[in-house]
């Protein structure tokens, strides 16, 4: 609404309140014109002794009026707007300039009114379409978090000085009550002693305080690790240089100083600075001579001398702290975090001066209207040729491109800043990881919960987009007195709600082999410590450079069986120990050496302590000396995990020494990090073949395994808590081998291993990273690495025997004999009727621990035959998704999803469903959630079971088509069999709408292809090379689609990529065969399924009691 039509909405809004009159009449004149005006529209009565309306529901309070009313014909059916009244509160009329108008004009302030059907009438903008126009209350609470959180003093003077404009100062006026949670948190100090006055410092640039800061932990999301900061000593405005490394520091006094004189037309008089080597540099003392600028320096060990730039610092990192905090942003956003501070500083009064920093350095008052949350949402226009290329409003990269009628008007992100040299916002895009500049943005200040949800998913889109793990402050009190430059942080602090919904898209595709686990791994772990050790196990595939994904949220999708299976990885074993502990519902470990040491199993840690520095100092580990000039020394900690047997009884007490590996600079301390995992899907196939072939199948775990790698680079370590050396605490650790936590120690230990195993003749499969073979005299032998724990495979004890002999004398390993326990999976034998079982019930009992449903009834199937579950049933409104997001329903699905990946696939159908809706799930979603934990409990024993004649490989194919009610997308699913041993399998919502079901049928029939030639070439390499994989289909015009290249008009629309398939059945490396629909195993991972043909197919899955 412009300011004249909000001048018209002051007046007729005002009849509000029906009051008694001065006089004891109120007259209204007749009203002569139709009946064809709403309650918007107000009639010009210059006869109307008062305001009068005939709609009821615009009064906000209705009284009885006392007196006498006349209306003429004793009704009215029109809003009269009375002359009289207008007239006495400063109004003009002026009925002759426009003429049948009626001009209106109060102050500068003008109107016009209308004309209808003869009468002059005023429209005005009722309740609904006002919402459209109507900004936040500027409230104080508001302006306080836009200013950076400055202090209530300094507030309520800038507010009665009118320091600054574009503040309305009545609702200011309110006053802030109670204490600002994030200012206690990021703000907090001792009392100060005040300072004496400066009266030699007169005009600008009559001196600058200068002071740099770093390197900080936390690098910026630009590589940013220094503050270089300069204060000038008579208006107190600060100037800020974000720096890369100490050697820019001489560019930027040299900017800095061109800059300022150009502004004032006067030099820069004096320097004022500590003793930091940059300071006292030739370099730079030379340009101060040259330049006739006056040094000045501190004496030793008092920074009060420097006093405008230490406390500046110290300001100026309060309120990043605090506006992180506020703003539940990530520490990776400190750099902009302190410009905005920086830029709120100098618009705030300072104390001394008593007016703001900006004032006296440009000569005017400075306008904060426009000033906004750091950290709040933000909605920035897309112009017509600049084209959203996401699927998503939020966090959208974005190209050059003529705007069409669909595409999206605005792309989603986060406020950051103020641009430098423009009348613009500075806004983060969470995509493409760059800051957009833009005037025309629109703000969510609320920080509701909804808006709390958008703000996750763009933080956790960068997060993907940059390959980064970001650090959160917890809101909780703590000691430390600058969190912000340590960047370890404490599981505690993580926020679940960020964590695992970043499984909505991957669980949503359920496609294995595609998913980049690595993305996953975080944001599973908060909840399923089992599922993340083996989501590291089955994790086909990393690269460290990430290409961009059509997904915008999760960056998951890759191409298909990429040779690599390396993953990148901090300290997986320690974390994967961990698993183990939280499948069993075993109480956690000792979490700090001082606990460990005094706790009651002090005896039993304080043996595996002295075991881990024997092997430390047996491996020649590190090298006491003083820490070099110019090297820093990473910090390390004692990490304690008792190791369990299957049946939950503990194996022994572990203690490890790990480096703090966060504190490492990339390029510096490491280059590539990466540990290799055997996927899941490889694992069942060793263990069919084991099971078939009667191959004997041990595991080894190599202790301090890391320990053998060795180390290229140059890394320093402090010494140990309760392995000091008396009089050399200060000396520092020179590592030779790695350790636990180094970036690198994976990578290392890794090509340790593999150089051993290449020197005793084994070979690396070309499919699989992770197993290697041997043929020795015609005898196969096989090794399969995760990370510090290897399954070994032989035809004859012997030979196993020598194998492990072998191992233990190039590695101290530990001999666990014959596979029972391996990445949370309970496997056990009958080598005698050649079968073998996989089961999870230790993870189901602590699924139903941990969601309090061990006493509950179970059901017969995992979801309700017939039932669709939609978006419709999600919340519509905040509070709803509010309530709802109270419930833990993303944990849950997190749990239940590690579960089906291990053994059972008569779930994928359930779990791929559910996680449709992590994002925004109403009570329908979390019943079914709940149902599926309650078919777990019904079905807590059942496992799969491998058995078979030959190892020959078969698949089974179908699709549900238009099955979500969505999208009318359809859902795939496959199964794929070595001999009787359900080796891997999928259940996924096709990526395209299908118009028939034999398209559907078709995708999903190169979904399935594509797992068997995997499978096929994985059997090659390991000498069991087979003849035409027999893939059954339930859809004839599938199977002619796939073998009659000649149909070209039913498939002439579909895309190229799913015809491979045809490639393949002519060279006969597939045959399809039909099957019926109730024996198509593959239809349980489609669609819920009644209990008889449920039960049906998951017999044929071989998904049975373990009695």
């Amino acid at each position: 609404m412009d300011a004249v039509e909000a001048m018209a909405a002051e007046e007729t809004q005002a009849v509000t309140t029906v009051t008694e009159p001065q006089s004891a009449t109120t007259v209204v004149a007749a009203a002569t014109a139709p009946n064809i005006f709403d309650e918007d529209t107000w009639i010009i009565d210059s006869g109307c002794s008062q305001h009068i309306s005939f709609a009821k529901e615009l009064f906000e309070d209705l009284h009885p009026c006392g007196g006498i009313v006349t209306i003429a014909n004793n009704a009215t059916a029109q809003n009269l707007i009375s002359v009289t009244q207008l007239a006495q509160k400063g109004v003009q009329f002026d009925f002759h300039s426009v003429p049948g108008k009626v001009t209106l004009t109060r102050g500068a302030l003008s109107l016009t009114s209308e004309s209808l059907n003869g009468v002059c009438v005023l429209k005005v903008i009722n309740k609904s379409q006002l919402a459209l126009y109507v900004f936040p209350e500027l409230t104080y609470d508001l302006v306080h978090r836009r200013f950076g959180h400055a202090s209530p003093s300094i507030m309520d003077q800038m507010m009665r000085r009118k320091l600054v404009t574009g503040l309305r100062v009545n609702t200011l006026a309110k006053g802030h009550q109670g204490l600002c949670d994030a200012c206690q948190l990021g703000t907090k100090r001792r009392g100060s002693f005040p300072a004496a006055p400066r009266l030699d410092v007169v005009e600008c640039n009559s001196g600058v305080h200068s002071d740099i800061c770093g390197p900080i932990e936390i690098p910026s999301l630009n590589g940013k690790r220094y503050v270089l900061l300069f204060v000038d000593s008579f208006s107190r405005y600060c100037h800020i240089y974000l720096l890369a490394r100490r050697s820019e520091f001489f560019k930027c006094v040299e900017e800095h100083k061109a800059a300022i004189e150009n502004k004032h037309n006067r030099s820069l008089r004096k320097f004022t600075s500590d003793n930091a080597g940059e300071y006292l540099s030739d370099e730079f003392l030379d340009f101060c001579a040259r330049h006739g600028i006056d040094r000045g320096t501190t004496v030793p060990y008092t920074p009060e001398q420097n006093g405008l730039a230490e406390v500046r610092f110290r300001i100026l990192f309060n309120k990043v702290r605090t506006v992180l905090v506020d703003s539940n942003s990530p520490k990776q956003l400190w750099a902009e975090a302190l410009q905005v501070v920086v830029y709120l500083q100098n618009r705030t009064m300072n104390t001394t001066t008593r007016r703001t920093p900006f004032e006296a350095w440009y000569g005017f008052v400075p306008d904060v209207s426009h000033l906004r949350v750091f950290g709040s949402l933000a909605y920035v226009y897309l112009p017509r040729k600049t084209l959203s290329t996401s699927g998503a409003p939020g966090g959208a990269a974005t190209r050059t491109a003529k705007r069409q009628k669909l595409d999206y008007r605005a792309v989603r992100g986060i406020f950051v800043g103020y641009a430098s040299h423009q009348k613009a916002w500075k806004i983060l895009d969470c995509a493409s990881g760059t800051v957009v500049t833009s005037c025309h943005v629109s703000f969510d200040e609320s920080f509701s919960p909804a808006a709390e949800e958008l703000r996750r998913q763009e933080f956790r889109l960068l997060s993907s987009h940059l390959a980064l793990d970001f650090n959160y402050y917890a809101r909780s009190a703590t000691s430390e007195a600058d969190l912000l430059f340590y960047s370890h942080l404490d599981p505690a602090e993580k926020s679940s709600a960020d964590d695992v919904a970043l499984l909505e898209d991957f669980v949503n595709s359920f496609d294995m082999s595609e998913v980049n686990f690595a993305d996953v791994r975080p944001f599973l772990r908060e909840y399923d410590p089992v599922a993340c050790a083996v989501i590291d196990g089955i994790a086909p595939q990393v690269s460290t450079k990430r290409p961009p994904a059509r997904n915008p949220v999760l960056n998951v999708v890759r191409k298909q069986q990429e040779a690599a299976t390396l993953v990148a990885l901090e300290n997986v074993h320690a974390k994967s120990d961990m698993c183990l502990v939280s499948a069993l519902g075993i109480a956690a470990d000792p979490q700090t050496y001082d606990r460990a040491v005094s706790g009651p199993d002090a005896c039993h840690w304080r043996g595996a302590i002295n075991n881990e520095a024997a092997s430390l100092k047996t491996n020649g580990t590190w090298t006491l000396m003083p820490l070099p000039s110019g090297k820093r020394a990473l910090s390390c900690r004692w990490l304690f995990k008792k190791k369990y047997n299957s049946d939950g009884s503990i194996e022994r007490y572990k203690a490890r020494l790990v480096v703090i590996g966060c504190q490492q600079v990339k390029y510096r301390d490491f280059d590539e990090i990466f540990a290799p995992v055997i996927r899941l899907e490889s694992l069942r196939v060793l263990l069919a073949i084991a099971c078939i072939e009667d191959l004997e199948v041990h595991q080894m775990d190599i202790e301090t395994a890391f320990l053998n790698g060795t180390l290229n680079e140059e890394v320093y370590m402090t010494q140990p808590q309760g392995m000091m050396t008396a009089g050399k605490q200060e000396w520092v650790c020179k590592l030779h081998k790695s350790l636990y936590g180094l970036k690198q120690a994976p990578r290392a230990w890794h090509q340790a291993l593999t150089s051993y195993l290449t020197q005793e003749g084994f070979e690396k499969l070309s499919c699989e990273s992770c197993i290697y073979i041997r043929r020795c005299r015609g005898e196969l032998e096989i090794v399969a690495i995760y990370v510090d724990n290897l399954l070994l495979l032989s035809k004859s004890f012997g030979v196993m025997e020598k194998l492990k002999q072998s191992i233990g004398s190039a590695f101290k390993a530990n001999d666990l004999g014959e596979v029972s326990f391996l990445l949370g999976l309970k496997i056990t034998r009958d080598r005698r009727a050649r079968k073998l079982w996989i089961n999870q019930q230790s993870n189901v009992d602590s699924i139903l621990q941990k969601f309090n449903m061990e006493h509950g009834a179970g059901v017969a199937t995992p979801t309700a035959a017939g039932k669709k579950l939609t978006k419709q049933q999600a919340p519509a409104t905040e509070e709803a998704t509010a309530k709802m997001l109270k419930k833990p329903f993303r944990q849950a699905v997190g749990s239940l999803m590690y579960q089906m990946i291990g053994s059972r696939p008569d779930m994928a159908f359930a779990i791929q469903d559910t996680s449709r809706f992590l994002s925004n799930y109403g009570e329908a979603h979390w019943q079914a959630v709940k149902r599926c934990i309650r078919y777990l409990k019904a079905t807590r024993n059942y496992g799969l079971e491998f058995s078979g004649n030959a190892v020959v490989l078969r698949a089974y194919t179908d699709s549900d088509y238009a099955g979500c009610e969505d999208d009318r997308r359809s859902v795939s699913g496959y199964v794929t069999m070595i001999g009787n041993c359900t080796v891997t399998w999928s259940s996924r919502k096709q990526r395209i709408v299908a118009q028939s079901t034999a398209e559907a049928e078709y995708v999903a029939l190169a979904h399935c292809t594509r797992e068997v030639l995997f499978l096929r070439q994985l059997l090659k390499e390991l000498g069991y090379e087979q003849a035409a994989t027999v893939i059954n289909e339930d859809n004839q015009a599938c199977i002619a689609i796939a073998e009659n290249p000649a149909q070209h008009s039913r498939v002439k629309h579909i895309d190229v990529r799913y015809h491979f398939i045809r490639e393949h059945v002519q060279h006969k490396d597939v045959n399809l065969q039909y099957v019926v629909s109730k024996d198509n195993v593959a239809d349980a991972l489609t669609k819920g399924l009644p209990r008889d043909q449920l039960e049906y197919l998951r017999e044929a899955m071989n998904v049975k009691s373990m009695g």
